[in-house]
């Protein structure tokens, strides 16, 4: 609901800065840039909440029994002997690269301003055939120009999952150092997750030397898209999985 919720309010973002640089188009400059400002205003306000809420959760686990403390020397050895991780590791690379396509473009149509009068010009083309009043095809053309930058967006987190499906494989994040107490684990000291562990899936590789927990939105919270897997080496891969499937107890 929340997602839908967002998406809601960056249209209605767009219909105004549309409406009002259609109609105030000595303005434009400062209207495009007021556009962003106000959106990375919203990106920080909901950054803030959701740092404020891993910081309560990171202090309620540490209030927990210590189980086990896995650190970043120890991580880095098993991960050194594990003969797979380098393959596994490419695939997140090409994870990143299609997620900063879409951002590149947007920074290229913000620095580039022949760029950006190309795209307004199309737009208005486009529309030229449906709209006969200047002014409507002014604020069409806008709203295409802003509904760009939301698709470009949108666009770098389904190219993720749009490749993930295709070679079968979910979003890899591999902890350096982790805690593990009676009220759950913190992974790098920035992520926190309370146990239960709802809807998790807790898989056990001793071979390799891990624990990989699979974990959406029921854990992550609802501004996760999609399932992600968190794996975690350990000298006790065993004891690591028992802890887990256990809940702390």
């Amino acid at each position: 609901m929340r997602r839908y919720l967002n998406y809601a309010l960056s249209l209605l973002l767009m219909a105004v800065f549309a409406y009002v640089t259609a109609y105030f188009q000595q303005y434009a400059t400062l209207i495009f840039i007021a556009y962003f400002a106000v959106v990375i205003i919203i990106m920080l306000v909901t950054t803030g909440r959701s740092v404020s809420k891993v910081v309560k959760e990171m202090e309620f686990i540490q209030g927990g029994e210590k189980i086990m403390e896995v650190k970043s020397e120890v991580v880095k050895k098993l991960r050194a002997r594990d003969p797979f991780v380098v393959e596994e590791t490419k695939h997140q690379a090409v994870f990143g690269i299609l997620s900063l396509l879409p951002l590149l473009l947007i920074l290229a149509i913000m620095l580039v301003g022949q760029l950006r009068e190309a795209l307004l010009g199309g737009a208005k083309a486009l529309l030229s055939g449906f709209v006969r009043d200047e002014r409507m095809l002014t604020f069409g053309a806008w709203f295409c120009f802003y509904l760009v930058f939301f698709v470009a967006a949108q666009g770098s987190q389904m190219l993720s999952r749009v490749y993930g499906r295709v070679r079968g494989i979910k979003p890899l994040s591999i902890a350096s150092s982790y805690v593990v107490t009676t009220r759950g684990l913190i992974v790098d000291n920035r992520l926190p997750l309370k146990f239960p562990l709802e809807g998790a899936k807790v898989t056990l590789d001793t071979k390799r030397k891990f624990v990989e927990i699979e974990v959406g939105p029921e854990v992550l919270g609802p501004q996760a898209r999609g399932v992600s897997r968190i794996r975690l080496y350990s000298p006790n891969p065993r004891g690591l999985y028992e802890v887990l499937k256990r809940g702390g107890t």
